[in-house]
């Protein structure tokens, strides 16, 4: 994360990044390839490896929404929608 950028756990195994700087849909996904890519490597704890498969929903102010309530709506949506299209790979 950059010094700007913020990353919190809502509950569970969510989690929610804040990219104030992102200025195109462009820059938006780059930053979601790069997120991404961060858990191709598999994590170890206790010497056994963990493969950990993210799904991202993002959405981007206040094109999508202009209240908190509605951007989570719009990224959960996407998440679900990333969820489900990698269980029909």
């Amino acid at each position: 994360m950059r010094k700007n950028e913020t990353a919190f756990r809502l509950g569970g195994d969510e989690f929610l990044v804040i990219l104030p700087e992102i200025e195109s849909v462009e820059s938006l996904v780059r930053a979601k390839e790069q997120l991404f890519n961060r858990f191709e490597q598999d994590f170890h704890i206790s010497g056994y490896p963990i493969k950990v498969l993210p799904s991202i929903g993002y959405a981007i102010f206040p094109e999508d929404g202009d209240d908190l309530d509605m951007l989570l709506h719009v990224a959960d949506k996407l998440m679900y929608q990333e969820k489900s299209e990698r269980r029909l790979r």
